[in-house]
């Protein structure tokens, strides 16, 4: 083989490594734009989930709030309601006890009576 066939093998060889270096490049720079679209179709959907998790916990947080205040209510509700009923128990048991206190006087009296 001679000298200038040798040197057409090398052009020809370093041609199809030209060549693929290219297809790599080529195939790098699309693979580098598809992940920057991907990146960004991420972040947008990310992005639109996290404001749909942000409504939907403020929502959850309303509905929380409000079934709190009902209750609240009625707990303060109920308490009034038992403030009023122990100040009526404790006036029925101070009659009571005026009550037993004169009955207890009465069947002293009656006791101490001679009998007829």
């Amino acid at each position: 083989m001679s000298v200038e066939q040798k040197i057409d093998q090398m052009d020809s060889k370093i041609e199809i490594l030209i060549d693929q270096v290219g297809r790599m490049t080529e195939g790098i720079t699309e693979m580098r734009i598809a992940m920057r679209e991907e990146n960004a179709a991420l972040r947008a959907t990310m992005r639109e989930e996290n404001a749909a998790l942000r409504a939907t916990m403020k929502e959850e947080n309303a509905a929380l709030r409000a079934t709190m205040k009902e209750g609240f209510d009625d707990l303060k509700a109920t308490t009034e309601r038992q403030a009023k009923n122990i100040e009526q128990l404790a006036t029925v048991a101070a009659a009571l006890a005026a009550t037993t206190d004169r009955q207890s006087k009465i069947l002293e009296q009656m006791l101490r009576q001679p009998k007829r």
